[in-house]
């Protein structure tokens, strides 16, 4: 090689060394504007608590210096890995590939240099834009550059992995998931910290069912739960909730469950034609993809809900689609209509999506349309009939949307006759989040196969066109049907931009990128101990690990009135308490305005009030006993500073208490709570 050519590649080499520093230092002056921009902090990047230590320790001067040596650390040590690994067949190519590593930093310059001019010019559609993004943004460049390094670093493993390596770290990380997600469950039960409605009461289910009282609980107003939901999966777990049957048995399978979708995503993306390396990566994409870790563990600190049951049902049945296995998967249809009715409406998409694919056998087209008409008379019995039938009336959660009607029938016709309506629903903001909230985790994959991801479409329109704000976070259970469609989509996109590299003979850089944007996008948004919710104080509910999941006084104050309280006792218990009274005579909730329409003050044996739960109000809990007014007055048998715990006069006596102490604020037994 000539002289001239060295020193050139050698200048072009400090060119982009020079490069990577100016783009720390961009990065420091971005995380700067970040931390004391007050507006920017509204868009919850970080807890207020978090930012506020962080803005008074970090300022542009301490920043710069980690920004201008890493970014210029990163490049080389991306440079060295791609040389190592045969990713680049020279030195220099290697530094090429070095830069890549941190040429995404340029995205934070971009959204700096809008973010001023849009506080300078006061264009407030821009800010509002740009806040919506910035979660987004944050996922991904970071996503970007680890996926990078990784793709540099495992270029050999990426090009010769075999199905049983990839499979064995397929095994693994699901089993990770597995242990890791069912223990969070269970101490979160044990710290109190698991409310009843929406996951005890399915465990209320089982129990009662078992002992004569059939398939109800006492939330839903004492009817079958068929009023609710044609929702009866959990029922097959019955033979191994009679093992131990509590809430917690309940939890540890539900959580391996959702953990098999791995294998279930791995065996899919093998089926579409992905390579083991490729599969295993989207399969690893799933575990930590934040959506699903929310449909383990919600928002609002649900940790049980059987209609989540059908997410891996639903992966092995698309795998069944792709292997032609026609039979597995109508049974795998059937069983996961028995988790939810709204099964159907993406049996619906899935269906139409085999009658128009092409090149799809007569066979599958014929299937594909019989699903679909299937899916649509099922759902529309359930809604017209069968709920109806068990309710008494229509479906409670048409009360979603209110611009399109109470029935069935009003939202359809407004749909034809209003289309401005749908239209006007479908531009909410909210549904921008949304869309941002399923597909960025996933590094927009799903889009590269985008008739594919229309089979989701039925399943989104409830979403988008609802007006519960609930409905447009997926961090709750009502995404749960879109997430097999969407690794679905992401298994074929990938496939396809696999066949387009393969000609180089280098390993598609896009697999790594899923698995790091879903790493970091649960880093910033996850439930996981790989979140920054559950190190951060400032997330107290939101994730952090010592309210959740710690026991403390609270706990230890409780042990002591349970005792207390018979298991041939009618108990009325606050929403965090009542799953412990599950398996007493009765266990009615009550909450500050009292005891349910259906429940008779009579009808109960014992309040037991939580004051300092999850949203207590100490004062409304200590008046309760004086809004539920029992025939017989109440007595007061426990009572501090966490708890109250009254009993009907002349009810089943209790065993003497124990008297609370650490500060107990006790009131004599006896006291009658209606004076």
């Amino acid at each position: 090689m000539s002289r001239q050519p060295i020193q050139s590649q050698f200048a072009w080499a400090v060119l982009q060394l020079l490069l990577a520093g100016l783009l720390g230092c961009l990065w420091a002056f971005h995380w700067d504007l970040l931390l004391h921009d007050p507006v920017l902090g509204e868009a919850g990047l970080l807890s207020e608590l978090l930012r506020g230590r962080l803005a008074a320790r970090l300022s542009f001067s301490r920043l710069v210096l980690p920004g201008v040596f890493g970014a210029p650390a990163l490049w080389a040590l991306t440079a060295v890995a791609a040389r190592l690994s045969g990713l680049a067949d020279s030195f220099w190519s290697a530094l090429r590939i070095g830069t890549r590593a941190v040429l995404p930093l340029v995205a934070y310059a971009t959204f700096d240099s809008l973010w001023l001019f849009s506080r300078l010019a006061g264009t407030v559609g821009l800010q509002a834009g740009l806040l919506l993004v910035l979660p987004t943004l944050h996922q991904l460049v970071p996503a970007a550059i680890l996926a990078t390094l990784l793709w540099a670093a495992a270029a050999r493993w990426l090009r010769a992995a075999r199905g049983r390596s990839a499979l064995a770290l397929v095994a693994i990380a699901s089993l990770a998931y597995g242990i890791t997600f069912a223990t969070l469950s269970v101490l979160q039960y044990q710290a109190l910290m698991v409310p009843h409605g929406d996951t005890a009461m399915y465990e209320e289910h089982l129990w009662n069912l078992l002992n004569g009282k059939g398939f109800r609980s006492q939330l839903d107003g004492g009817r079958l739960f068929l009023g609710e939901h044609i929702e009866f999966i959990h029922v097959f777990l019955i033979p191994v909730y009679v093992l131990k049957p509590s809430l917690p048995t309940l939890n540890v399978v539900y959580s391996f469950a959702l953990a098999a979708g791995g294998l279930a995503t791995y065996a899919l993306a093998r089926s579409v034609g992905l390579a083991a390396a490729p599969a295993a990566l989207l399969a690893v994409a799933y575990l930590l993809y934040p959506p699903l870790q929310y449909l383990n563990l919600e928002a609002s600190l649900k940790t049980f809900r059987p209609e989540n049951l059908a997410v891996p049902l639903v992966l092995a049945a698309l795998w069944a689609v792709e292997t032609r296995r026609a039979g597995w998967f109508i049974a795998l249809l059937a069983l996961a209509l028995t988790a939810k009715e709204d099964y159907a409406i993406l049996y619906t998409g899935i269906g139409l999506f085999l009658l128009a694919a092409p090149g799809s056998p007569r066979k599958w087209r014929l299937l594909g349309g019989a699903v679909a008409v299937a899916s649509v008379a099922y759902l529309w019995f359930v809604l017209k009939v069968a709920i109806p039938w068990f309710r008494g009336g229509p479906p409670h959660y048409l009360a979603y949307y209110p611009s399109l009607g109470q029935t069935p029938g009003e939202v359809v016709a407004t749909m034809v006759d209003r289309p401005w309506t749908v239209v006007r629903l479908l531009l909410d903001p909210a549904n921008a989040a949304l869309l941002l909230g399923l597909l960025a985790p996933l590094g927009f994959a799903p889009l590269l196969a985008p008739a594919t991801l229309a089979a989701a479409l039925p399943s989104a329109a409830p979403l988008l066109l609802g007006e519960l704000p609930g409905l447009k976070q997926p961090i709750f259970h009502f995404h749960a049907p879109l997430v097999p469609v969407l690794f679905w989509a992401a298994a074929r996109g990938l496939k396809g931009l696999s066949r387009a590299v393969q000609p180089s003979g280098r390993p598609c850089w896009w697999p790594c990128f899923v698995a790091c944007a879903a790493l970091a996008s649960g880093f910033w948004q996850g439930k996981s101990p790989l979140s920054l919710a559950f190190y951060d104080p400032g997330s107290d509910l939101g994730g952090y690990w010592r309210r959740l999941y710690v026991p403390g006084e609270r706990v230890r104050r409780f042990e002591q009135l349970y005792r207390l309280v018979p298991r041939t006792a009618s108990v009325a218990a606050t929403d965090y308490v009542r799953p412990r009274f599950t398996h007493h005579r009765a266990c009615h909730e009550i909450g500050s305005n009292g005891l349910k329409p259906h429940v008779r003050p009579e009808e109960v044996d014992y309040l037991v009030i939580d004051l300092r739960g999850p949203y207590s109000d100490p004062v409304a809990g200590l008046r309760v006993p004086l809004n539920v007014r029992h025939p017989r007055g109440w007595e007061t048998v426990y009572r501090d500073e966490f708890f109250l715990v009254t009993r009907a006069r002349s009810a089943e006596p209790a065993p003497e208490p124990s008297r609370p102490t650490h500060g107990a604020i006790d009131s004599p037994a006896g006291q009658d709570q209606n004076q």
